[in-house]
């Protein structure tokens, strides 16, 4: 089933106090998301950066959702969807959401000749058997 990931940018000005805050078991993700840069020269800085758990999800096919305001980035990721999530969807989820708040990406809605998203930033969250099989290349689509 497909879940749509919802994307809120309330507003991108300023910078105010840093804040560096991720909870517990995401961590990983994080680190998934600076390592795989940085293997492909990318050198990224995360400031000003929230990711918590949240409960009510705006809409019921919501996983995550990334808000930019104010020089500030957060994401929430909502249970039980991501208790429900294998290890690959986790990763996919997580950077996609990342990739919106830090790279500031937008979605990228293309399909490959075969009908398989070409990109990690699309508006729903890829087939994990997919993603395993070609990781490397969504990762060199993820940071180019």
């Amino acid at each position: 089933m497909k879940y749509l990931i919802l994307l809120s940018i309330l507003s991108l000005v300023g910078c105010a106090e840093t804040r560096y805050s991720i909870a517990n078991g995401l961590e990983t993700y994080v680190e998934i998301f600076l390592k795989e840069g940085s293997n492909r020269g990318k050198n990224i800085v995360i400031t000003n950066l929230t990711i918590e758990f949240a409960t009510n999800p705006p809409q019921p096919n919501v996983l995550g959702m990334c808000t930019l305001y104010s020089g500030e980035a957060s994401i929430k990721v909502f249970q039980p969807a991501w208790d429900n999530l294998d290890l690959a969807a986790k990763e996919i989820l997580m950077l996609h959401e990342l990739g919106h708040c830090v790279l500031t990406r937008t979605h990228l809605d293309a399909y490959t000749s075969l009908g398989y998203p070409v990109s990690i930033m699309n508006t729903y969250l890829l087939n994990s058997l997919v993603y395993s099989a070609n990781r490397r290349e969504y990762l060199d689509e993820f940071y180019k």
